[in-house]
């Protein structure tokens, strides 16, 4: 949960690592970091693998930190489950109706590739861009990591919607830090328009200041609260972006009908 992570992450109690699994090479993930104009694999580290964020991620925490919060994709260990962290770990799912992400991942494409034209017209996702090449992938990593962890590891992992947090704030999080045990606060609603939060955070930092610089998180850094959605998802979508959201129509389902709701 990006903004709401915003919020909560700058408490001391609390150890932010973000993406540390899409930043590991090997396997099948994408190890995605920006380079002329495309995302490709590059070991920044020779020790981050898969084996040794896991060995990382098992540690005792510092003293003073009572929580242990990791923001990472799907994709990051895509097929390679057996190398999640074992632990007293909660795992959170956060969902978006799928028409209303084709269009944003368009949106991104597009900036990586500096398009300043007609969006409609922009084929770029349909072209093998690393960023969307889902032969490197299963279909979708996110339904795929939800399955695996229903099944092995927590019969009722925590699903949230992301028109129903940022339309619901107030009970949707507060819901959540019920259900991973973190004490709610009022304060977690509201934040200083800030990038500060950055030099709390581990991981693969580079992957934030990179898209700092590349502005893809101004309007998350210039917020201060949650932003309403822009009304019920789009029922037609451009053609580029059907295809795309057609890989996650039936994952988004069955994970919309167990998600945390707002009554």
């Amino acid at each position: 949960m990006k903004k709401s992570q915003k919020k909560v992450l700058e408490r001391p109690r609390a150890a932010p690592v973000w993406q540390p699994l899409k930043a590991a090479p090997g396997g099948k993930s994408l190890a995605a970091i920006y380079f002329g104009g495309y995302f490709v694999a590059k070991e920044i580290n020779s020790e981050r693998s898969y084996e040794y964020i896991k060995e990382q991620l098992e540690k005792p925490l510092d003293e003073g930190k009572k929580f242990l919060l990791i923001k990472d994709m799907a994709l990051g260990i895509d097929g390679n489950y057996d190398l999640l962290p074992k632990g007293p770990f909660r795992h959170t799912f956060l969902i978006r109706h799928p028409n209303r992400t084709s269009l944003s991942v368009r949106k991104l494409v597009a900036h990586v590739y500096e398009y300043e034209g007609d969006l409609d017209k922009f084929v770029e996702m349909q072209k093998g861009h690393p960023f969307m090449s889902w032969d490197m992938l299963s279909v979708d990593p996110l339904y795929n990591l939800y399955k695996y962890v229903k099944e092995n590891i927590d019969p009722n992992p925590v699903v949230i919607d992301a028109d129903d947090l940022q339309n619901h704030p107030d009970k949707i999080l507060k819901k959540y830090c019920e259900a991973v045990g973190i004490p709610w606060d009022d304060k977690y609603l509201t934040w200083n328009a800030s990038d500060e939060f950055l030099k709390y955070m581990h991981g693969a930092v580079e992957q934030i200041i990179l898209g700092k610089i590349q502005g893809v998180y101004d309007r998350a850094f210039g917020s201060t609260q949650f932003y309403r959605s822009d009304g019920k998802p789009p029922i037609e979508i451009p053609e580029v972006c059907r295809m795309y959201a057609d890989e996650f129509r039936e994952g988004y389902k069955v994970m919309y009908e167990n998600r945390l709701k707002p009554e």
